[in-house]
C-alpha cells in the first residue's frame, strides 16, 4: 500500500478514489502520480493540473498557477509540488500529433513543475473525469483530495 493509499484509508477515502497513472516527463523519464506524491514531504500541497496545450483556458490557468506567489514560494521551499499532465487516450507514438503539441509547450512551463504527457493510463479508471480542461486537483499529503481552481488557491483551503 502506497503512502497515498494509507493516507486515503486513514481519512476514510477508498484507495481507488486516489487514482494512479503513468506519464512521461519532458526529459523522457517515466513516472507515476503516486511516485511524485510519495516523494513530497508530509503536509505538502500537490497540485495536479490536467491540461491541453491548445486550450486557451488552460493557458490562463497555467499562468494563474505560475503567477501565484504562495505556490511559487512553496515550490521554492518544497512545501508545494505542481504536476502538469497532458492527458491522452493512448501512449503517443513518435509521430503522434498529441506528442508534437506537448513537446511544443513543455519547455514553456515552469522549471520547478513536474511536466508530462500521459501514457494513456489516466483514462483507465473513472476517477479523473472532466467535461473540459483544465482540471486542477489539490491534494494535501496528509488530507484527502479536494477540487480547486486557481481562483481559490489563495483562500487557505
Amino acid at each position: 500500500m502506497t503512502a497515498i493509499a494509507a493516507t486515503a484509508a486513514a481519512s476514510g477515502i477508498a484507495a481507488a478514489d486516489i487514482a494512479d497513472f503513468s506519464f512521461t516527463d519532458r526529459d523522457g523519464n517515466l513516472h507515476t502520480f503516486f511516485e511524485v506524491i510519495d516523494a513530497a514531504p508530509d503536509g505538502a500541497a500537490v497540485y495536479l493540473l490536467l491540461f491541453d496545450p491548445d486550450c486557451n483556458e488552460c493557458k490562463d490557468k497555467i499562468d494563474a498557477l505560475r503567477d501565484n506567489r504562495a505556490i511559487a514560494d512553496g515550490i521554492a521551499d518544497g512545501s508545494v509540488k505542481v504536476v502538469a499532465v497532458y492527458p491522452v487516450e493512448e501512449k503517443p507514438a513518435p509521430s503522434d500529433p498529441n506528442l508534437e503539441k506537448y513537446l511544443r509547450v513543455a519547455p514553456e512551463l515552469p522549471e520547478g513543475w513536474t511536466i508530462g504527457i500521459d501514457n494513456g493510463s489516466i483514462f483507465e479508471g473513472d476517477f479523473y473525469q472532466w467535461d473540459t480542461l483544465p482540471l486542477i486537483i489539490r491534494y494535501k499529503k496528509t488530507e484527502d483530495l479536494t477540487g480547486r481552481t486557481p481562483e481559490s488557491l489563495n483562500d487557505g483551503k
